[in-house]
Parts: C-alpha cells; structure tokens; sequence
C-alpha cells in the first residue's frame, strides 16, 4: 500500500497543503472548526499517518520516550508501562523501555537513551542496584536540560520525582493493626535516621512511613516505638538477631511486641 501524503489530505480535504500540515500537527484551533474537520475526516477516511522521521528531522526530535524501570519494581511494570504508552502516543511520542536488574544493566540503557537522543527519560533506580556514578551521569544529563522524572523514588537530586505516599502507607497498616485491637504495635526500619529534619534519599521512605505509623499510634492514644535495623551482614534484615554479621540496633523507646 502507497504511503498517503499530506497533499492528498489536502486534496481531499479541499484546503491548502500548509493548511493541512498545520491542522494534522495539532494546530486545528488556527482554523474554523468546519474547515479543520475537512481535514480530520480526510486524514481518517485516506488512513493517513504522519511520517514522524521527516517531522523529527524538521523539529530537531525524535519523539522517543527512554523508560527505565528497576527489575524489583517488575510487578508494577504492566500498568506502569500502560499508562506510559498511552500518554506518550497522545503527544505522538513512543516510549522505548528497558529492565534493569542491575547497575550495569542500568547504565546501558542510560547510554541507549543519550545515543537516540530521547526527548525525555522516566527512570526508577533503586538503591540497591544502581551505582553513585549512574545517579551522577543521570544528574548530569537533567541538569544539562534533558526533561527527566524519577519514579518511586528520591534518588537523583533536584530531578522531579513521582512516589508512593509512603506516610499513607505506614498510617494505614498500622490503623489495621490497632483497630483490630493490638496495642504494642512497633515500627521496624533497615534505616536508621538520627536527623529527621533532613532525611537522605535512603532514609526518606522510612521516615514517611513511620511518621504514618506514630500518627495512627498518637491517634489510638497508645505509645509508639522505633526499633531501627542497620544492616551489616548478608542476613541483616532477620529479627531474631542471628546474623552472624554484627547486626547493629537503635531504638527509640523501649520497643515490647
């Protein structure tokens, strides 16, 4: 099948080819509204579909969206990716995605990006996998001027970010828990967080969400303590305490469950 050009839309449409061109790039409110659905409808009933290489190459675009998920969050993938899509294709844009299980992985989609010169990066890096230098690289480009948003989390400095309303959360699990009628009910963080004024990117999920949790405690009138985990071994996150790595507590209160 023959590629339908914009002159044929414009043929059919009964208007001028500039015209044309400016009502199929989004500029249908410089035109009557008659004259912009003659367009429209030529475009639809001709299966037109803008060739996005030369329009790219007029505009210094390439109308690609990089997407970065960390391996961990794979389960919100789908939806995520969904939604994505669907925005992306409402700006005749294409997302172009990569799974990172690890810090090296991470900074190959990093450099995939930057070679196709996105328009735009969305990136969830997680602690765990990524490294200072991919967060620095990351920093770099955003500062550089390249639109950038984190997702679920506050890793990269000064980039926007999109997260989980961690304090909702730790509110939440704790109201279930004391409307179910327990009463000591002790918060447990793998992050210690001495100064709460200035929490670190590591340490802020923590701290939202055990400010949930002493506000659900405040409201219930009963005590709320802290029990904070620093990891240190390999089995770090075990509660018994058996980790054979040092594990290292820090209380606020004295924690009794």
């Amino acid at each position: 099948m023959s590629t339908v050009t914009i002159q044929q839309v414009a043929d059919v449409a009964g208007v001028s080819r500039s015209t044309a061109n400016k009502v199929l790039l989004g500029e249908a409110a410089l035109f009557r509204e008659q004259t912009a659905k003659k367009v429209l409808d030529a475009a639809q009933n001709l299966g037109y579909r803008p060739n996005m290489v030369a329009r790219g190459l007029r505009e210094r675009r390439t109308f690609l969206v990089g997407t970065l998920l960390s391996s961990v969050n794979a389960d919100l993938a789908y939806d995520l990716y969904a939604g994505i899509q669907q925005v992306s294709a409402e700006h005749s844009c294409a997302p172009i995605t990569f799974s990172c299980p690890d810090a090296q992985h991470e900074y190959q989609a990093i450099q995939l990006c930057l070679d196709r010169q996105v328009d735009a990066i969305l990136v969830n890096t997680a602690p765990r996998t990524a490294t200072p230098e991919n967060h620095e690289l990351l920093i770099q480009q955003a500062q550089g001027g390249m639109p950038m948003v984190e997702l679920f989390g506050r890793n990269l400095i000064s980039v926007p970010s999109i997260v989980s309303d961690c304090h909702a959360a730790g509110y939440q699990a704790t109201l279930k828990l004391v409307t179910s009628g327990l009463k000591r009910v002790a918060y447990w963080s793998p992050h210690p967080f001495e100064d709460a004024s200035q929490p670190t990117p590591r340490t802020w999920f923590a701290l939202e969400m055990y400010r949930g949790y002493q506000q659900a405690m405040q409201e219930a009138g009963l005590p709320h303590d802290l029990a904070c985990f620093e990891p240190t071994g390999p089995n770090a996150m075990r509660l018994d305490g058996r980790d054979g790595g040092g594990l290292h507590r820090r209380t606020m209160g004295e924690v009794q469950v």
